[in-house]
């Protein structure tokens, strides 16, 4: 189980279809996590809670939840949370700079469709941090420089309800990826699609 690969190099491995793909998820999704960042900082930034308010929360998510929480988890720094915004903002545009425009336009909108709709239960518990992580494991098991049982113990999740790691069903991940890619590559081509029927109506009103 923990026998290694023989090592090769990340270009050598990215010759394959599957190695390809996956370190294009990888930068995708650790993009995410930025993206993620930024708009869930930038909403508390905005947020007004009293401590009366703040309290009541943390009372009814303690009696109906059982979640181990207090009353200042809730009370918000204004200035630091949208400090935090401009740092994950920065760190977003470092990860963009990975794509030529019209990914980077995909990804933007791949990125606002998945932080607003409901991806799968994996994802939204914990998925989108630990997925690209999973991502480079897989690579590096691939390039000879960990071993299949290190692969293994990184397909977790991280439960935000239990706040611990838990380990899931390295099906459910695979799922999750096929599908993120899949939903990526339909709104880059309907993005092309678009572009190209505005090309031609410029064209044609010329």
């Amino acid at each position: 189980m923990n026998k290694k690969r023989p090592e090769i190099t990340l270009l050598e491995a990215v010759k394959k279809s599957i190695c390809k793909r996956a370190l294009f998820m990888y930068i995708l999704l650790d993009g995410y996590r930025a993206y993620h960042d930024m708009e869930s900082e930038r909403h508390l930034s905005m947020t007004n809670i009293s401590y009366e308010d703040a309290e009541k929360l943390s009372d009814s998510l303690h009696k109906i939840m059982n979640l181990d929480c207090e009353t200042n988890d809730f009370l918000y720094d204004k200035e630091e949370h949208l400090n935090g915004s401009i740092e994950a903002y920065n760190k977003l545009q470092e990860h963009l700079s990975n794509f030529d425009n019209r990914r980077r336009k995909a990804a933007l909108a791949f990125y606002k469709h998945i932080y607003h709709n409901f991806i799968s239960i994996h994802f939204a518990l914990g998925g989108w941090m630990t997925y690209p992580d999973i991502l480079i494991s897989y690579l590096s098991y691939v390039c000879g420089t960990s071993s299949w049982q290190e692969l293994k113990d990184s397909i977790i999740q991280i439960d935000i309800f239990k706040r611990k790691r838990e380990a899931i069903d390295s099906m459910y991940f695979r799922k999750d990826i096929q599908m993120l890619e899949k939903l990526f590559y339909e709104i880059y081509a309907k993005q092309a699609k678009r572009l190209t029927k505005k090309s031609d109506t410029s064209a044609e009103m010329q």
